[in-house]
């Protein structure tokens, strides 16, 4: 276990060392563009006389290097120094809420798939318009059969008297596990009259 931490560790102190390498590497590059740009632009400057095209050629090659800088910038932020990443979009799900609980669901049903180290419990978190409502949402009624994740048309009704206050919830359907937990669909949900 002990050389699992060192290993670890080292990856982390490599991944970071990588990243500064790549922000070193977009500046030294822009450093250089920057240098040529306005060598180029003073000996311009110099002649007699300076022109509106130089002028305006100047213009747009400053323009063109901003732009240059930009995209290095960018590609230095958004590299990832854990290497190439690709994410799974979330499937989602949106459902209408009567204020006496009934919903539908759009689409009824979204495709889960569960490791088998996975419980098919899945727990709701939401937010928005009326912190007791976003409660309520929490105990959406579903079915989870075959790999497929149903809300049931009677969510919330069959509970006493629900309180729902009208607005729009945003939400997070999740199987909760020991060290994270892992989202499995997005939900919006639209609390309304009947």
């Amino acid at each position: 276990m002990a050389a699992d931490g060192k290993s670890e560790r080292v990856k982390a102190w490599n991944q970071l060392g990588a990243a500064m390498g790549a922000a070193g590497e977009a500046a030294n590059a822009i450093s250089e563009r920057n240098l040529a740009l306005w060598s180029d632009i003073a000996h311009n400057l110099e002649k007699d006389p300076y022109s509106a095209d130089e002028m305006s050629n100047d213009i747009a090659r400053v323009v063109l290097t901003g732009i240059e800088n930009v995209r290095d910038m960018w590609a230095a932020a958004a590299t990832s120094p854990v290497g190439p990443t690709r994410v799974n979009p979330l499937p989602t799900v949106e459902i209408f809420v009567a204020s006496d609980g009934a919903i539908s669901a759009q689409p009824a049903a979204v495709p889960v798939s569960l490791s088998d180290d996975e419980s098919d419990v899945v727990e709701f978190s939401f937010t928005g318009a009326d912190h007791a409502t976003a409660e309520t949402l929490k105990s959406l009624d579903f079915e989870y059969h075959n790999g497929m994740l149903t809300f049931t048309q009677l969510a919330i009704a069959q509970r006493p008297s629900p309180s729902l206050t009208e607005g729009l919830y945003t939400g997070l359907a999740y199987v909760p596990g020991d060290r994270a937990s892992r989202p499995i669909a997005h939900l919006w949900v639209l609390v309304g009259q009947r």
